[in-house]
Formats: C-alpha cells, sequence, structure tokens
C-alpha cells in the first residue's frame, strides 16, 4: 500500500515539475547553444560601416538564423558594446519584462575619438545571454 502511494506520489510530482517547465516557472539554465528544427540559432552582426573619420555614426543590423521562434528574451532583448564602455555597465533588463525574439535588431553608436573598437552585440534570453557577433570598427583622426 505504501508503495503504491510513493509510486502515485513520484507519477505526479513528474506531471507538476513538467507543467510548471512548460509554463515557465521553472527556468532552466542554458547548457551550450541553443539548437531547433533550423539548426543552431546564431546571430549574424552588420555595419552600414566599418571605418570612417571623426565623428562616426555607424548603424548595426542583427539578424538570428536558425530556430528562434520559442525564444523568449529579457526586454531590452539585446545590447551592444560598440567599445567604449562594458557591455555589464550598458545592459539592465527591466524587471519581469520578456518578449519574444525576433528574427532582426538595430543599434546607433557614435564614435568620437579615433581607434580601432570591437562592437559586441548580445542576444539576451531568459536564462542568460544565447548568442553574440562582433565587428571591428575602426575610426580615423579628423
Amino acid at each position: 500500500m505504501r508503495w503504491r502511494r510513493m509510486r502515485r506520489g513520484g507519477w505526479w510530482c513528474g506531471i507538476i515539475i513538467l507543467c510548471c517547465a512548460a509554463c515557465g516557472r521553472l527556468e532552466p539554465s542554458p547548457a551550450g547553444p541553443v539548437t531547433g528544427a533550423s539548426g543552431p540559432l546564431r546571430l549574424a552582426l552588420t555595419a552600414d560601416q566599418t571605418s570612417g573619420a571623426v565623428p562616426l555614426t555607424v548603424t548595426f543590423t542583427g539578424r538570428l538564423a536558425g530556430s528562434f521562434d520559442t525564444l523568449v528574451t529579457r526586454v531590452p532583448e539585446v545590447s551592444l558594446a560598440g567599445g567604449a564602455t562594458s557591455d555589464a555597465d550598458l545592459y539592465s533588463s527591466l524587471p519581469d519584462s520578456l518578449a519574444p525574439a525576433r528574427a532582426v535588431y538595430t543599434a546607433r553608436e557614435h564614435y568620437f575619438r579615433a581607434g580601432t573598437f570591437r562592437a559586441v552585440m548580445r542576444l539576451h534570453a531568459r536564462g542568460g545571454d544565447v548568442v553574440s557577433d562582433t565587428l571591428v570598427i575602426t575610426v580615423q583622426p579628423d
């Protein structure tokens, strides 16, 4: 009798865990690259220009490829560290704000001094950063 109750209790516990995970109440931590039916998730970062004279304004476009239709992101979804400050200083998600992933993200960065900068765009999912891509921007003196 006792064994039968334990077996039933374990079965119900498994169903509750599966339901909570499906509803998003349990948040799995990312364990490597996100892979779906269309293959691994990738972010391709491009820029309207990668070099120019001070002051330089660059518009970045990040395009997602792969299976992202079920991916839930934090808001704001992406951050762009253009090279002047660290990404951690720039990104702060809104509390309890989530959004479905989109195919295209854009960001603009202004460069007011000469140098070579590494621009990094990161996609922030509910469980942590998912994908990122990097471009090198060269700014010449005026």
